[in-house]
């Protein structure tokens, strides 16, 4: 073999050895893959705020309901605790505002505050000098009442305007989105034009709904109110026997889907409602 052929061969297997140096193992890459990974996992966990059912416990909640012809006047009046030991901005929770939503208000340390105050300007103050100022403090009074330091209570008032819809046998209306989720419950109305029992089903129930009313010195009634959807709540006029026996009534509430039939109890009072009962099958 000539001189020639030999270094041109010991060059090559030079270089082979340099590019050996340099090359960095594949159990490397993929472990530095994996740590990067789980660091943007860590930053993201970070970055992403408690969910509302962590951060945010529902202490009390009350449902008001007044029928006005074919309308309806709903309002939800929740009071949450912040358990987190972190300061957690209502604001990042608070239910979007549909056209039909006339109060959406946050009362905490006995201060009320108007959340939809800033969108009811009054014409004109463009021209006042003031009203810049006066709505810049404005804003920093309401950005201020949705910061909850931890173990901090808030009330949040939500109310609209709905229209009754026909259900089967009855009605149903839309609730405003509340701050925290409405559980199945039975609730009676009663006023001067008549009484009316009005039931939110569980949340993400799907099926075809029938009622089943079983007041403790009246017939029992069933009523069928056709398919349920997310957000709405269910109104049943009652019959004037029915009114008179309303002090407890059993209600027994059947969803049917095609896979599956969802069965509930409920036990309702003009007070409050308290769900005793459930199964799916």
């Amino acid at each position: 073999m000539s001189a020639l052929h030999l270094l041109r061969d010991g060059a090559a297997l030079a270089a082979e050895f340099a590019a050996l140096l340099f090359l960095t193992p594949i159990s490397a890459i993929a472990a530095e893959a994996a740590q990067s990974t789980a660091a943007v996992t860590r930053d993201a966990e970070r970055a992403t705020p408690a969910s509302g059912l962590r951060a945010l416990h529902l202490t009390d909640a009350a449902l008001e309901l007044r029928l006005l012809g074919l309308l309806a006047d709903v309002r939800v009046v929740q009071t949450v605790r912040n358990d987190t030991a972190l300061r957690v901005d209502l604001g990042a929770r608070l239910p979007a505002v549909t056209e039909s939503v006339d109060e959406l208000s946050v009362i905490r340390d006995g201060r009320v505050t108007d959340l939809l105050d800033g969108s009811r300007s009054a014409c004109g103050e463009d021209d006042d000098p003031d009203a810049g100022r006066a709505q810049g403090d404005a804003d920093e009074a309401r950005a201020d009442a949705l910061q909850l330091m931890p173990g901090q209570h808030a009330i949040v008032a939500i109310a609209a305007i709905e229209s009754l819809e026909p259900a089967g046998d009855a009605f149903r209306i839309a609730l405003p989105a509340t701050i925290a989720t409405l559980g199945p419950q039975a609730r009676v109305f009663d006023a001067a034009g008549g009484a009316t029992l009005v039931v939110i089903p569980p949340e993400g129930a799907s099926g075809i709904v029938t009622v089943t009313l079983r007041p403790a010195s009246a017939p029992s009634r069933t009523v069928r109110l056709g398919r349920t959807a997310p957000g709405i709540a269910l109104v049943v006029p009652l019959q004037d026997a029915e009114r008179s026996a309303i002090a407890t009534t059993i209600v027994e509430l059947e969803i049917a889907a095609p896979n599956e039939v969802r069965w509930m109890t409920l036990v309702t009072t003009p007070q409050a409602p308290v769900a005793v009962a459930g199964r799916t099958e």
